[in-house]
């Protein structure tokens, strides 16, 4: 086993108002008695221009809180009205105080603080006892719940992303909700063997495209730069700006010694590509190539091939398939080992099935309450979550790439009628040349 190379320069791991560790313990040593929540107010990253993702987690959740704990969330407080959150808030009124309107730049700038005033003015609405819930739960909001006592729990996608379907990732600072979200921790063997059974796969695959001369896939001593697009909330700085590759040249040189060294471009920021690439080539001497191949192609290669980037996602699965991987920033979601839960910033991981149960939020909020009528769906399909959030990162590249069920599907849809006109067009085509 490779273990993976983890070279933090963790910016925000404790951030303003995360609290020290002793201010953390005497926050859960408040709330430790607190069995029961008795309301949710949610409120999403407040200065992010997109909202879908945040008001998806809630629409997908909201039923089965309710059906587990008894507990009616309501609208998002980005979303008035919110009854949730005191009467009198005004969300014009908190831009205003909080320097404008969302927009990219304006949320990179506060992503970890936001002006005093905005930050009273939100905290003065919240309610007494609430449990704040999020999605992505950003510092500036994680430090307003510190200051004033309140409890949170921060919902996010897991970046271990190769299973038969998406884990969700929750933190918090309710000791009690952490000890019983503990329970639910997908183990470290069942994702190890989902790892290996997604790579078997992929290389029979791969070896049967190779005994038919149809491809050729060799890394071996490489080393692959992992890009991100450059919006990413992992790469923002705890001082201002976000960090980039230009930032680490010298650690990526040191990684890459007299290695092939690689250029993997994320799929929404190939724009953004080239100048990185030129930057990564200009740094090293030499050439570095366009790496095409799809993140399990690449991980599930029996070859030594190594990985380095800012913080994808996809540096932290390749541990699960024994390759090498250089964090050179932070992950944005760092994952708890299982049953742990000293860490406030580290995340557990659940199956996204439990995640929409009744079953799983009276345990977890409600467990003193009654037990629901009703636990859980009856077992749901693979790629449940990837098809309801319209997530697919690499994995439907890797799971349609040159697969006969989607070849034939092509074909029996209208492909083979398509092919078919075309090459009478091809016909007609070429006898119009030979006729002139």
């Amino acid at each position: 086993m490779c273990p993976s190379t983890v070279t933090h320069t963790r910016e925000w791991g404790i951030v303003r108002g995360a609290a020290t560790g002793a201010e953390l313990a005497a926050l859960a040593s408040r709330r430790e008695t607190l069995m029961n929540v008795t309301s949710i107010t949610y409120c999403e990253d407040l200065l992010r221009p997109t909202r879908a993702f945040a008001w998806g987690f809630l629409d997908f959740v909201e039923e089965a809180i309710f059906q587990g704990a008894a507990l009616r969330i309501g609208n998002p407080v980005g979303r008035p009205p919110c009854d949730s959150i005191a009467s009198g808030f005004s969300l014009d009124r908190f831009y205003g105080l909080a320097g404008g309107l969302p927009d990219q730049d304006r949320w990179i700038a506060c992503y970890m603080t936001i002006p005093k005033a905005a930050e009273a003015y939100l905290a003065d609405h919240l309610k007494a006892g609430t449990l704040l819930m999020s999605f992505e739960l950003p510092p500036w909001l994680q430090a307003v719940c510190n200051d004033r006592g309140v409890p949170w729990i921060d919902l996010r996608p897991s970046p271990i992303r190769f299973a038969r379907d998406l884990y969700i990732a929750i933190r918090t600072s309710h000791r009690g909700i952490a000890e019983r979200l503990a329970a639910f921790d997908v183990p470290e063997s069942e994702i190890r063997l989902e790892a290996s059974l997604l790579a078997a796969s992929v290389r029979m695959h791969q070896r049967r495209l190779e005994e038919a001369g149809r491809f050729t896939f060799d890394l071996d001593d490489s080393l692959v730069y992992v890009a991100q697009a450059p919006y990413d909330a992992s790469l923002i700085r705890m001082s201002s700006g976000v960090v980039g590759l230009g930032d680490y040249l010298d650690r990526v040189r040191a990684i890459a010694g007299t290695r092939r060294v690689l250029y993997k471009p994320h799929p929404f920021a190939e724009w953004h590509a080239e100048s990185e690439r030129a930057l990564l080539r200009d740094a090293l001497g030499r050439r570095v190539e366009l790496c095409r191949q799809n993140a399990y192609q690449i991980l599930a290669a029996r070859c030594n091939v190594d990985l380095v980037g800012l913080s994808s996602g996809l540096l932290q699965e390749a541990r699960y398939f024994s390759k090498r991987a250089h964090i050179l920033f932070q992950s944005l979601v760092p994952l708890n080992a299982h049953g742990q839960i000293s860490n406030v910033h580290a995340f557990h991981q659940v199956r996204f099935a439990e995640f929409l149960s009744p079953a799983f939020w009276h345990r977890v909020l409600a467990p003193d309450r009654s037990v629901p009528d009703f636990s859980s769906l009856s077992p749901v399909q693979p790629n449940h979550a990837r098809e309801l959030l319209d997530q697919w990162w690499d994995y439907s590249k890797c799971m349609i790439w040159e697969r006969s069920l989607w070849i034939e599907g092509f074909t029996r849809s209208g492909g083979g009628l398509l092919r078919d006109r075309v090459d009478a067009l091809e016909r007609v085509v070429q006898s119009l040349r030979e006729e002139s």
